[in-house]
């Protein structure tokens, strides 16, 4: 805003011709950012992107199922590739917990679903939860009706109907000990992955602004 454009005046002055190329992609950028839309457009944008997180978070805590905010935050969540690897794992590992502690203190299977639907996760998951409920308690097969509801035949293996049924709550443990290390390892590598890539880009940025310059 301030010193760019004095620099550029300077630079005109001084050199002789056109100024190279990386000054003058450097000078056009800072030209789009502060004469043009750019720069507010990008403020916009990132003002929405806050304001939007916020009210997601604050949805998410006090549970408004039926929230604007929270139904399309979930479903951006849940509709990216990467990201709905870690939304799904994370929310398994919750369900597989609760329905593990419900059976283990005798509660009926259809319960036990029940109790998942009030946890706190992805509504296109608790939807798949609740179909599930329904195909349960219309008689229909538990291990069958999980898969077809698509929470995956590991779950379905848990409630098979040819393993010991007694073994369940063994093999939910085992499945969630699976996801929750699935999750842990994912994001330690996603991590260990964008840092890198991050002070990289910001490398890069700098270093063309200073070569630009010089």
């Amino acid at each position: 805003t301030f010193i760019l454009p004095r620099l550029e005046a300077v630079l005109a002055e001084v050199v002789e011709g056109r100024l190279p190329f990386a000054t003058r992609v450097l000078c056009s950028i800072m030209r789009g950012l502060t004469d043009g839309p750019y720069g507010i457009l990008i403020l916009i944008l990132a003002a929405a992107m806050v304001l939007s997180h916020s009210l997601y978070r604050s949805a998410r805590r006090h549970r408004d199922r039926k929230g604007f905010f929270l139904w399309h935050g979930d479903l951006l969540l849940w509709s990216l590739p990467f990201v709905r690897g870690f939304e799904k794992r994370l929310a398994m590992v919750q369900v597989l917990e609760l329905l593990r502690i419900s059976l283990t203190a005798g509660c009926p299977v259809n319960e036990a679903i029940r109790g998942t639907l009030k946890l706190d996760v992805n509504l296109f998951l608790q939807k798949r939860l609740q179909r599930w409920l329904d195909r349960v308690e219309r008689g229909e097969g538990i291990a069958e009706s999980a898969r077809r509801c698509g929470l995956g035949s590991a779950l379905a293996w848990a409630f098979d109907s040819g393993a010991d049924t007694a073994n369940t709550p063994a093999i939910l443990e085992l499945l969630e000990s699976h996801y929750r290390s699935s999750y842990v390892y994912r994001v330690n590598l996603t991590r260990y992955i964008l840092w890198p890539v991050g002070i990289v880009l910001v490398g890069l940025m700098v270093g063309f602004v200073v070569y630009a310059i010089f």
